[in-house]
């Protein structure tokens, strides 16, 4: 199925449901009264991000009452305005100023799909502004679970493997969610043996493929790390040392803290004082003594409901997104324009004719430039452009690149992102229009006025 129908199905019916409930609640709120938060990954990139916004509307939700918002800031908002705090360092007393004016912190998003990390510094008036563009990566917990379930297959065989993965798929993803419940229970230096239960057709399978051998016959298994790991079957249940668990755990929480150590060495990263974690991931033991170990000089800091807060974080943005005044830009933006041809400017083969004269197709001009700043909510940049006719794909090509000074939208960093202006516009072909860019909110919009014919029109990428 194409991926738009499936997600705009999957918030339809979170939708249906909310005004289900709303209904059964005798609570007389209207559709056009609701503001909708959806959260997305920082690091997801503007066209996934438009992405949702097409699949929310496609699900029946209003454009003008949508709203994006990142999910460690969601989290940063929890923290500031929910003043009950976790605190894994019981070594401090009294209650931890996150958000005192100066202060730097990082915020690990740990959920089951992506690691989302970003940073923040604490502004005089309470306000904070990005100090590092979000990154992140593979890093997250069914990384863990991966490990795990490449553990339970190495020790079924290639052959059981292959035979499940063909004909009972269902039983590897029941063996995962097993581990998924249990894995929280693993902790760092632990005398505690840790057990999960075992799905009985996979035994079955062993025992198909290996002469008739139980599973209970394994005692000891060799990692792929070459570790030696004592294992055995009690019932429906693996069992193995806590000790021995952890290496699931090694890759990832490796991972994770490596990439910390870059940004707390980057210039903008210098000063951070607390880590925050956030996510279902953040809740694991061993993620937690992971990050504290590699990093005792830092305050850690786990909210109440890490697995939720990003949820009731996103609830306090819609009611009150102005925590985050700056924000800064992930690439270098620009628009694809056609210019007159200067020798002595433009290479030849951007070189073409039109109407007897030569110009530069395909130039690169520039917006914004990678790592600026950004205030949200305030227009960047205002720039006039004359659109010859209405396409039908859009016009004003918006492109990107990870380079400060590109030139042409041909080059090797650069990528296309969407047309700015999308046919249901309808702007009158030949006349200027002038479009105010904002690149500071969670999601690029454009704001298009065309003097001659007095329309005007607000613009996100992809509608």
């Amino acid at each position: 199925m194409p991926a738009l129908f499936v997600f705009s199905e999957s918030l339809g019916n979170l939708k249906q449901s909310l005004l289900n409930e709303v209904k059964n609640q005798l609570i007389n709120i209207e559709i056009n009264e609701i503001k909708w938060v959806i959260t997305v990954p920082a690091i997801w990139s503007d066209q996934a991000k438009a992405f949702m916004r097409r699949a929310a509307v496609k699900a029946g939700i209003d454009s003008d009452m949508l709203t994006l918002a990142l999910e460690p800031e969601a989290a940063a908002l929890y923290v500031k305005y929910i003043p009950v705090e976790k605190r894994v360092d019981k070594s401090k007393e009294g209650v931890l100023q996150v958000f005192c004016p100066g202060t730097k912190y990082i915020i690990v998003d740990a959920g089951g799909g992506t690691i989302d990390i970003t940073a923040h510094e604490v502004l005089e008036d309470g306000h904070v502004k990005e100090l590092i563009k979000a990154t992140g990566g593979d890093w997250r917990g069914t990384r863990v679970d991966q490990e795990y379930m490449d553990f339970i297959k190495s020790i079924i065989g290639k052959d059981a493997t292959k035979h499940i993965e063909e004909s009972k798929p269902d039983i590897l993803f029941e063996a995962c969610r097993e581990f998924e419940d249990a894995k929280r229970r693993i902790k760092p230096n632990s005398d505690i043996r840790f057990s999960v239960k075992i799905p009985s057709l996979i035994g079955k399978e062993y025992k198909q493929f290996n002469g008739g051998t139980s599973l209970r016959s394994i005692e000891t298994f060799l990692s792929k790390s070459g570790k030696e790991i004592g294992i055995s079957f009690t019932r429906d249940k693996l069992r193995l040392a806590s000790t021995d668990a952890e290496y699931f755990f090694k890759q990832s929480i490796t991972e994770i803290s490596n990439h910390l150590t870059k940004l707390f060495q980057n210039k903008d990263g210098k000063g951070i004082s607390t880590i925050i974690l956030v996510g279902g991931y953040a809740e694991s033991p061993m993620l937690i003594e992971g990050i504290k170990s590699n990093f005792p000089e830092m305050r850690t800091v786990i909210p109440q409901e890490a697995s939720s807060c990003i949820l009731l974080g996103a609830l306090i943005f819609g009611h009150n997104p102005s925590l985050i005044k700056q924000r800064r830009s992930k690439y270098t933006y620009g628009i694809c324009v056609n210019k007159k041809f200067n020798p002595s400017e433009h290479d030849e083969k951007h070189k073409y004719e039109e109407n007897g004269e030569y110009r530069c197709g395909g130039y690169f001009s520039k917006l914004v430039e990678v790592d600026e700043c950004f205030d949200v909510g305030e227009s960047q940049i205002e720039k006039r452009y004359r659109i010859k006719r209405c396409k039908d794909e859009g016009n004003l090509k918006l492109y990107a690149s990870t380079s400060k000074c590109p030139k042409y939208v041909d080059e090797e960093d650069c990528f296309y992102i969407g047309h700015i202006l999308s046919p249901g516009h309808e702007f009158v072909p030949g006349e200027y229009i002038y479009i105010n860019v904002f690149f500071g909110d969670t999601q690029i919009f454009f704001l298009a006025d065309q003097p001659k014919s007095e329309k005007t029109a607000l613009c996100y990428l992809g509608q």
